[in-house]
């Protein structure tokens, strides 16, 4: 299982960095084309996240989401001397391109997200409650931006299921923490590739300085497609803070930021508060396996969700704490989905 999970990992990171090269030798009129390693890129900033329900006293549902990040901040260019060979040339079919007088931003994360029921340590199915999930997955997302409007993209690939090994994260992190050991893995859903496309843009309509600090408030809206996950979704979010232009970027427009790590604030702190409501139209950790049948729950569409936190900038660190609370997510659930994340990230 272990040897699984490093093989996926090690296939989402190649992703990220994998280029083609084409060479025409001096005198040949045939074209090689050849597949090459990128060198290392350079990257501006790194971090990690760690999303828990245990930092609200909670062990159900949304358990346990890890991930790590990093990226390239103020690219003026989004093309193959910026990007992997194969996303700039997807890039030049988006809203993306030809974006004059924006910045853009590269991001790539990987990380794995585990979802278990409430009563955790039943080794029957819990027909009313939602399967053992577990994902691994990779993701790629490029921003346009001003100091008004962010425009994004992103593209998430990964797998489901035994092959990821969520129940060896679970039971470790268990283990750890000395909590009861999960006894439902054999019931998670099975094996599935999963992909999702997403897009959003966010605007910034209000800022009122206050002496040394400001308020602002951003809103917009998205959606994404895939057998991940579909919807359509439009947010709130106020900051409270100073340098707020700065971070306009970075701040989240969506109450959850599963596979969305953004780079780090070059200055500042600031609060925020933020509401978020959705239209799911489907959902792979409440609907089960797409291509096969599976244990699943029935999904409710309508979905809220809020959240509030802090951001704080020291020096080339930047730290960010949210928690999250969620409306139902399906028909039958009896108990509220909730979660803290922490970020720590360092810019070079």
């Amino acid at each position: 299982m272990k040897k699984r999970s490093f093989c996926c990992v090690l296939i989402f990171c190649i992703l990220s960095n994998v280029v083609f090269a084409t060479s025409r030798d001096e005198g040949q009129s045939k074209q090689n084309v050849k597949l090459v390693l990128a060198k290392v890129p350079s990257f501006q900033y790194v971090g990690v996240t760690l999303e828990n329900d245990a930092f609200l006293r909670d062990d159900a549902i949304y358990t346990n989401g890890t991930f790590a990040f990093w990226g390239d901040h103020d690219i003026k260019t989004l093309d193959d001397t910026t990007l992997p060979t194969w996303i700039a040339f997807l890039t030049q079919y988006t809203q993306l391109a030809n974006k004059p007088n924006k910045l853009h931003d590269i991001s790539y994360t990987i990380g794995q997200i585990i979802q278990t029921p409430v009563n955790f340590v039943s080794s029957e199915i819990i027909k009313h409650d939602v399967p053992f999930v577990g994902l691994l997955g990779w993701n790629a997302r490029l921003q346009s931006f001003d100091n008004v409007t962010d425009d994004q993209i992103g593209l998430t690939l990964g797998a489901v299921g035994p092959i990821v090994g969520g129940e060896f994260s679970q039971r470790m992190m268990h283990s750890i923490l000395g909590s009861p050991s999960p006894k439902g893995w054999d019931n998670q859903i099975d094996n599935e590739v999963i992909v999702r496309l997403d897009t959003l843009r966010k605007w910034r309509f209000y800022e009122k300085s206050f002496h040394y600090t400001q308020i602002d408030f951003i809103t917009g809206g998205g959606g994404g497609v895939g057998n991940l996950k579909s919807d359509l979704s439009v947010g709130l979010t106020a900051r409270w803070g100073t340098s707020l232009q700065k971070s306009f970027d970075i701040a989240p427009i969506f109450a959850t930021q599963q596979f969305n790590s953004l780079s780090p604030s070059p200055s500042g702190w600031y609060f925020f508060t933020n509401i978020t409501g959705s239209y799911v139209f489907n959902d792979i950790f409440i609907d089960g396996n797409t291509f096969q049948d599976s244990h699943s729950v029935d999904l409710i569409n309508d979905q809220f969700a809020l959240s509030f936190g802090g951001m704080f900038n020291i020096h080339h660190w930047n730290f960010i704490y949210t928690e999250v609370f969620l409306s139902d997510q399906y028909k039958t659930q009896v108990e509220m989905s909730r979660f803290g994340a922490v970020s720590l990230s360092y810019k070079f």
